[in-house]
């Protein structure tokens, strides 16, 4: 998911399947995709990220995806959005 102001990208979202031989520090298992979200940090704070998450789990579900994993630090300020129960549009 691509996230756009104006035609200008700022914020993208998307999962990834992972390997036991090839994956990143969010990865349970290989058939549980790991989320990938970004947002340009003049554009934080706006709902650009709920609503690419709420895309992002949209299209999963529709794909059949029942869970996606993530790894995230603790003082990341978006952490409160990925401990939100049900992101909103």
């Amino acid at each position: 998911m691509i996230a756009a102001i104006d035609d200008q990208p700022v914020g993208a979202a998307w999962y990834r399947f992972w390997t036991e031989d090839n994956h990143s520090y969010g990865f349970v298992a290989p058939d549980i995709p790991e989320l990938a979200i970004g947002v340009d940090t003049k554009y934080r704070g706006l709902g650009i990220g709920r609503g690419l998450l709420t895309q992002l789990f949209a299209a999963a579900q529709k794909a059949k995806v029942s869970q996606l994993s993530l790894s995230v630090e603790q003082d990341n300020p978006a952490l409160a959005l990925y401990e939100s129960k049900t992101p909103s549009p």
